[in-house]
């Protein structure tokens, strides 16, 4: 493992040790945490599943209870509704605090962004960043990292804000509760042939921006 991925690691204890100490009781055998996650594998955010698996917590008294949310906006709900003890996501989420979501910002767990892009379909015409403007940008909840980068990208090109309409995937796109739990479950979770290929080659892709080619074989046998 190398020295950055171990650093990023020392963050995420750092963290939840951290806010353990904010608790009204020392930490001890049975302290119990509850942990939100704005996404279940974000790079940044996911070396708490790796802390945890190696008993990094149980160690230090920590029995924690993990929990994975659709998006920043998500996890910002839970925050108030205080449905949780300490909350991991995007830098944006510190906004909340201007608005009175009742929480603190502990630490910061990377600083660069190098997995976020825009996509569109193969046959799509737009062909540049221009040709973006008054299009609709799919993000995961309103409030979220890649919502706040998506009004980013507005500025960046001096555009007003809400030059792209943003629209909350998932549900809205007709997906049901059983469905977006077992996307996170991957393509073996039940799926039809085409939709298990679909996935397959966006897990391909997120994890080593490739795709095989048995999967590539099985994506030409579902569409042209």
């Amino acid at each position: 493992m190398n020295t950055y991925m171990l650093r990023r690691m020392a963050y995420a204890t750092f963290a939840v040790a951290l806010g353990a100490a904010m608790l009204s009781h020392p930490a001890s055998a049975d302290t119990a945490l509850t942990v939100g996650k704005a996404s279940n594998d974000s790079d940044s955010i996911i070396p708490v599943d790796v802390g945890d698996k190696l008993g990094n917590f149980k160690k230090r008294g920590l029995d924690l209870k993990i929990v994975d949310f659709s998006g920043g906006g998500k996890l910002i709900q839970a925050m108030t509704a205080d449905a949780i003890d300490i909350g991991i996501g995007a830098g944006i989420q510190m906004s909340f605090i201007t608005k009175g979501v009742p929480m603190l910002a502990v630490c910061e767990s990377t600083k660069t962004l190098p997995y976020f892009s825009f996509g569109v379909p193969w046959d799509s015409p737009i062909k540049t960043k221009a040709e973006l403007k008054g299009k609709k940008v799919g993000v995961s909840t309103a409030g979220s990292l890649n919502d706040w980068l998506a009004y980013e990208f507005e500025r960046s090109q001096g555009w007003e804000k809400g030059a792209t309409q943003h629209v909350a995937i998932g549900k809205r796109e007709g997906l049901s509760d059983d469905e977006i739990a077992r996307i996170k479950t991957g393509a073996d979770a039940g799926w039809s042939a085409a939709d298990a290929a679909l996935i397959r080659a966006s897990d391909e892709l997120h994890k080593d921006q490739f795709i095989t080619d048995a999967t590539w074989a099985e994506l030409g046998r579902h569409f042209d």
